[in-house]
């Protein structure tokens, strides 16, 4: 009888433990990775690199739908490698995205556009349910270096510049109403709508602001800003295939175009990656290279980019750049979900004000046009150029408090283990922005560019010795910015000092 009993015994805790693994088993995000027989070895690195951080990973040589049908559940992230164009199927690089209904405003619009984020629509509802991206590599050799990029990228060590946020805002071309709002919504979402702890670098259409510069500069300042280290940057304004508009001079326009991007990213480490709220920047679907492809395959270019691969309307865009830099400040680190997240959210956004201004600035085909149909092809219409799995190097949070002191405020902050230095940084409350001038010289221009954007930056401070506690002291109020870093370590808050006596710390966000 005992015996009996001691076998059931271990029937029961070996079947526990198959229980406990079997459930483990299925908990572990599922990466998937569809690719053709010929690109598949460039993978390895990176299927390998997956499996390390905690994926199960599968990969398929199947058509897209395909290898999605015969999974054993529901992915969690998709990476397609392969191109797409009309009339190549039976090349070995050959890859097919969906065709998807355009819902048109303008009569020469095409009537369908090419969609890998329809294929994460997994219940039919037209909203993706899981983040789809794609390396559209041709070869062997384009989807190593991507590879490449991306485990260097994830290889690198994060630091104070990694905090940096270069916003590039285009003319909107729709007049003096709507350009003077694109400039108060930027201002307002640099001083309010991003993460506390964030160092944003604009650079505008607007002459009247300092953040214009010289406008003949620009592209070669965006180029600059990306190099010099960064979470992300974002584009927004006007663009196509292979350009982006980003201010008007006289007659003339000046873009940020494929050469821009060729010659001022072929050396150096790959930067974040760069999100486009513009047309057709990654319309990888012809036979030419497009902007984001070419950003992407530059070796010192960002490790992903975001962009639309067909025309976008202004609205939705509009939508979807607010969303996402709200979301921002969330804990979300990897760049597909942050963005699936924050497009489903703006899919429900809704401004009365703004979509009165902006529905119908490029025209309608309808007597009053859609929006709803507008924002569930704004979801499809983008796409992740790069492996959506791909982190962000987003702060941890960093414990530290705030007293006030006759002299001013002190703080402390606790030291994560394996830092090994910790930097501070002040920023007033309300930055002193000097306004610029359309009729200024250039070298006037540039450097009101770089005044302003230092007045939007934290000032270093002097930070503790090492070996000396983690305290210190400020006399003025404002925002002062701690942020820890060391091997594995990058952790980051933000203390605000006021004058009244419940100044705190405020959480990094």
């Amino acid at each position: 009888m005992r015996r009996h009993a001691f076998l059931l015994a271990l029937l029961a805790i070996a079947f526990l433990a198959w229980c406990g693994s079997a459930l483990a088993a299925e908990e572990k995000p599922l990466w998937v990775v569809v690719t053709t027989p010929a690109l598949e070895p460039a993978l390895k690195p990176l299927v390998e690199k997956r499996t390390k951080d905690g994926f199960e990973t599968v990969v398929s040589t199947k058509a897209v739908d395909k290898a999605l049908a015969g999974l054993p559940r529901k992915p969690s992230l998709v990476l397609i490698v392969g191109d797409y164009e009309l009339g190549k199927e039976q090349q070995g690089w050959f890859v097919a995205a969906k065709r998807m209904k355009f819902y048109r405003w303008r009569a020469q619009q095409p009537q369908d556009f090419a969609s890998d984020a329809a294929f994460g629509d997994l219940d039919g509802d037209l909203v993706p349910d899981v983040p789809v991206g794609r390396i559209p590599a041709r070869t062997r050799e384009e989807a190593t270096l991507v590879v490449k990029k991306i485990l260097a990228y994830e290889k690198s060590e994060p630091g104070i510049k990694s905090l940096r946020l270069p916003i590039w805002t285009g003319a909107s071309g729709y007049g003096p109403l709507i350009d003077g709002l694109a400039s108060s919504v930027l201002m307002s979402k640099t001083q309010m709508g991003m993460p506390s702890w964030s160092d944003p670098v604009l650079i505008c259409a607007d002459p009247r602001l300092p953040f214009c510069g010289w406008p003949p500069d620009q592209p070669t300042v965006f180029n600059r800003e990306l190099k010099q280290g960064c979470l992300m940057a974002a584009m927004m304004g006007h663009a196509d295939k292979e350009s982006f508009s980003a201010v008007l001079v006289g007659n003339k326009v000046v873009k940020y175009a494929l050469g821009d991007a060729e010659t001022g990213l072929a050396q150096g480490d790959p930067t974040g990656p760069v999100f486009i709220f513009a047309c057709s920047t990654a319309d990888f679907t012809g036979p030419r290279c497009c902007l984001a492809e070419m950003m992407l395959g530059s070796p010192g270019g960002p490790v992903a980019v975001v962009g639309a691969v067909a025309e976008s309307h202004p609205l939705p865009n509009y939508f979807s750049g607010v969303s996402f830099l709200d979301h921002l400040g969330e804990n979300e680190r990897r760049i597909g979900v942050l963005w699936l997240k924050a497009q489903r959210d703006a899919m429900k956004a809704r401004d009365p004000m703004i979509e009165g201004m902006l529905a119908d600035v490029e025209g309608k085909l309808e007597a009053q046009i859609n929006v709803g149909k507008l924002k569930r092809d704004q979801i499809l219409i983008y796409e992740i150029l790069g492996d959506p799995a791909t982190p962000l190097f987003l702060p941890q949070p960093l414990e530290a408090t705030v007293e006030r002191t006759g002299s001013g405020w002190h703080w402390k902050a606790k030291k994560p283990d394996g830092a090994k230095q910790i930097q501070v940084g002040f920023r007033p409350e309300i930055p002193v922005i000097k306004a610029g001038s359309a009729s200024a010289q250039p070298d006037q221009m540039r450097k009101a560019f770089v005044s302003a954007n230092e007045g939007l930056a934290y000032a270093s401070l002097d930070a503790p010795k090492p070996g000396a506690a983690w305290e210190g002291d400020v006399s003025k109020p404002g925002f002062v910015r701690l942020v820890a870093t060391g091997p594995g370590v990058f952790s980051a808050t933000v203390l605000r000092l006021k004058t009244e006596p419940d100044s705190s710390a405020e959480p990094t966000r």
